[in-house]
């Protein structure tokens, strides 16, 4: 009888590295595959659904009232006939797993990068044969680690929206230029060939020109130094070569011509980084920070400085220029984190697998197997129970009840809207309603966008403003970040506007018209602002009867019951508060305002132990809330909690010191 083959040592061994890589490459696609949560990719949808439909690229603008017809550089038309064409075909959640799928595929060019770069981790001093095993088979473990690494650093960036592709089209650009630099491949010739979609893609293209114009620049000055000083700063390429270089780099530029912009292509980027309000006030242009959200890049950063200063003698002039090169750009603007990722990763996994080799050996353990089998089923098993929780748009982020409001109820004409909402607002209503402003700030310019600023903040002259640009319907957000009064306060006041719909993400006001009139009486809400705890006490039972009504249409609506515990609690009829503001937690657990208005009606009612609790979980999601601390400083003393409430009121005099007087009253009260 013929016995099967038995698997050797040396042959599962490379088998875990396999299911390895693959699990490595499944973690990633993991971390790329999220909620939908940005705004902009709504109006590329809508794009690359007009493209298909009309046949034709619009050059001006067509979705907005504020800057109909003004020039458009729609630089990214390609990926909205992308993103169209897979929503068409398999609906929003293929987009999302194609977002994943294209950013594991780049990383696993930054993986063959690496391995390019030789990283082949520490040698096997004892092999299972007892021959040294080849550097392609050993040890990808440390180029995996990296690229986790990467993956984490980039995490923020991953959005659906055209600036994956020039991630991908960045990688094949390195890739490209490393295989010709160390003379692994000669695929110069496909630059050209990438750079035309590219340019049709993202107005990223430019960094296409960037890592190209490094390599030349970085390889005739080795070149140089070699000819003229005999220094050697790592590989060098001929002369012949580095013409054969700056050859392709002039086509490369020639072919990003070959878009619908032509060379307005180009200036886009450098227009908008012209534009002082944008820079400021667009949070991917500002620089990096210390913030929690950049800890990945920051030890990144350390990780590859580290590693260059203790292999200094090894350090190639260009990899040196790359990494230069994208520190720079990286710490300028938070939005150039992946061309950071690109360009450093192969860097530091090369330097790292330097220093490591001189330091530790890898002998592969007969546990490897089943450690790498078993890691990549709990991938899997994760994967599958993840996933379908994410491939879905952000709940809470986009107003898609007041939207199904409008579209049942046929409104139309010119809206108002936060900027955040505008590409999805164009997404659900366009051509019936058009939009104020959304993220195309070149379309709109600095004065649109200067009066957007003012109208939100409700400053004179808003309604001059609205009226002008002939606003027939007002949607607006409530942000808390603007001072009160503000817009939604000014809408509320005025007797030319109705508030019509409401919810826990949006509000919807409509101009106080006869037209309008049907709606107003149907819909309309006359004594309830639910932006706000402020209520006309006068008016409670209206305000009761006007939420009772919201609970009806909505019973999950946790603003609702919340407003509706803080009328009961102007009644006093605390015991009705209480279980409003409890319906409201089961709804909203972590809103921090519900557990403080639950905890100043259980002062109320005197029951100091629960308020302190709730205060105490409403500092935990709001630790910077001055009143909060305030309130609990109160309770505590009530609860003959001295200690306590003198450090509270530390805190919140830190936070706020105007408070002082207040807490001086209060002192003296107790007294």
């Amino acid at each position: 009888m013929k016995k099967g083959k038995v698997l050797t040592k040396e042959t599962l061994t490379k088998i875990a590295k396999y299911l390895l890589i693959i699990s490595v490459f499944l973690l990633v696609f993991n971390l790329a595959s999220f909620t939908l949560r940005n705004d902009d990719f709504f109006h590329y949808l809508r794009t690359g659904q007009y493209v298909l439909e009309i046949k034709a690229i619009p050059h001006e603008d067509i979705f907005s009232h504020t800057a109909f017809g003004r020039p458009w550089i729609n630089h990214g038309w390609l990926s909205g006939v992308t993103f169209y064409s897979l929503y068409h075909l398999a609906g929003l959640k293929s987009l999302i797993l194609f977002k994943a799928l294209v950013a594991s595929l780049s990383f696993f060019i930054l993986f063959r990068i690496m391995r390019q770069k030789k990283v082949n981790i520490y040698p096997v001093r004892t092999p299972f044969n007892g021959s040294r095993p080849s550097e392609a088979s050993n040890g990808v473990y440390l180029a995996l680690g990296i690229i986790l690494l990467a993956a984490i650093v980039v995490y923020p960036r991953l959005r659906l929206r055209p600036l994956i592709f020039s991630f991908l089209f960045l990688s094949l650009f390195y890739y490209v230029l490393h295989s010709f630099q160390h003379r692994k491949r000669n695929l110069l010739f496909f630059l050209p060939l990438l750079m035309i979609p590219w340019a049709n893609l993202h107005a990223g293209f430019l960094a296409g020109f960037i890592i190209i114009l490094i390599f030349c620049f970085a390889e005739s000055l080795k070149l140089g130094v070699k000819k003229y000083f005999n220094r050697d700063w790592g590989s060098i390429l001929s002369g012949k070569e580095i013409r054969l270089l700056l050859v392709v780099t002039l086509v490369v530029i020639l072919t990003s011509l070959v878009n619908t912009y032509g060379y307005q292509a180009l200036s886009y980027s450098f227009q908008l980084t012209g534009k002082e309000i944008f820079m400021e006030r667009v949070s991917e242009w500002r620089p990096i920070d210390f913030s929690r959200i950049f800890y990945p890049y920051w030890i990144m950063f350390g990780l590859t400085v580290l590693a260059l200063g203790l292999s200094h003698r090894k350090i190639d002039f260009t990899d040196l220029t790359l990494f230069l090169v994208a520190t720079l750009l990286s710490l300028s603007s938070r939005r150039h984190i992946e061309l950071f990722v690109i360009f450093t990763s192969p860097i530091l996994a090369k330097h790292l697998n330097i220093i490591l080799k001189k330091r530790m050996t890898f002998r592969p353990k007969a546990w490897l197997f089943p450690a790498s089998l078993t890691i990549l089923i709990l991938i899997i098993a994760w994967t599958a129970i993840r996933l379908p929780s994410q491939i879905k748009i952000k709940e809470g982020l986009f107003p898609d009840k007041a939207v199904d409001f409008i579209e049942e109820n046929e409104l139309s004409g010119n809206l108002f809207n936060p900027s955040g909402w505008g590409g999805y607002l164009i997404w659900r209503l366009y051509p019936e309603c058009r939009v104020f402003i959304d993220g195309r700030l070149l379309v709109y310019g600095e004065r649109i966008y200067e009066e957007y600023g003012a109208i939100f903040r409700g400053e004179p002259p808003w309604e001059e403003l609205l009226n002008r640009y002939k606003v027939d319907i007002a949607l607006v957000d409530y942000n808390r970040k603007h001072s009160r009064p503000n817009l939604r306060d000014r809408l509320y006041e005025s007797q030319d506007w109705r508030l019509i719909y409401w919810d826990d993400e949006s509000m919807l006001y409509i101009k106080n018209l006869p037209q309008n009139q049907a709606l107003i009486d149907r819909f309309g809400y006359r004594f309830l602002n639910p932006d706000g705890e402020r209520m006309d006490v006068g008016k409670i039972e209206e305000v009761i009867g006007e939420l009772k009504r919201k609970l009806k249409e909505e019973p999950s609506s946790f603003l609702s019951h919340h407003l509706l515990g803080i009328a009961y609690g102007e009644k006093e009829e605390f015991t009705l508060a209480i279980g409003e503001f409890q319906k409201a937690l089961r709804f909203n657990p972590g809103e921090a305002a519900i557990h403080s208005n639950l905890a100043v009606t259980y002062f109320k009612k005197g029951l100091l132990s629960e308020a302190i609790r709730e205060f105490r979980e409403a500092l935990h999601l709001n630790p910077d809330s001055a009143e909060t601390h305030f309130n609990l400083a109160e309770v505590y003393l009530k609860a003959n909690m001295p200690e306590r409430a003198k450090a509270e009121f530390k805190k919140a005099l830190k936070i706020k010191p105007e408070m002082q007087e207040a807490m001086f009253e209060l002192l003296k009260e107790e007294r």
